[in-house]
């Protein structure tokens, strides 16, 4: 895996939409304060105690001011699925998969696909954990 330096990424320029698209690869050694609309590429490592800002756009852009959990091991394919909310108006998203919607079509989809199973319960309960986790952001009117 390559190791970029600070050096590396104020080298690197912005695209035509304002966004600095950072290859794969190891970015610990480099402090982004300051710097927004950075696009991260699959397998990239931020190190310890990294934090991305109350500006973080999720799901190319569908979700933005974003926070995010995950859970492991999860569905019929044992793979991670995600719970973001966006801290401005509480709107709560998930992934599984390559299937991604907000909360109520994704709660739709769990029992419409997986009805009173095991797979149901897990996924309805990290919906619940979600309603939990971000419920001190805004909720939805």
């Amino acid at each position: 895996m390559t190791v970029f330096t600070q050096s590396d990424f104020d080298a690197m320029e912005r695209d035509e939409n304002g966004y600095t698209h950072l290859p794969s690869g190891d970015w610990t050694p480099v402090a982004f304060h300051g710097n927004s609309c950075l696009v991260f590429g699959n397998e990239c490592e931020l190190g310890n105690e990294c934090e991305l800002g109350d500006g973080c756009e999720m799901e190319g852009g569908k979700v933005l001011c974003a926070v995010f959990f995950f859970v492991s091991n999860i569905g019929s394919e044992n793979r991670t699925a995600y719970a973001y909310c966006n801290t401005k108006t509480g709107e709560r998203y998930y992934r599984a998969g390559c299937w991604f919607s907000d909360e109520a079509a994704f709660v739709e989809r769990v029992t419409a696909v997986h009805g009173t199973s095991q797979r149901a319960v897990d996924y309805l309960a990290m919906v619940d954990f979600a309603r939990s986790r971000f419920a001190r952001y805004k909720e939805i009117r």
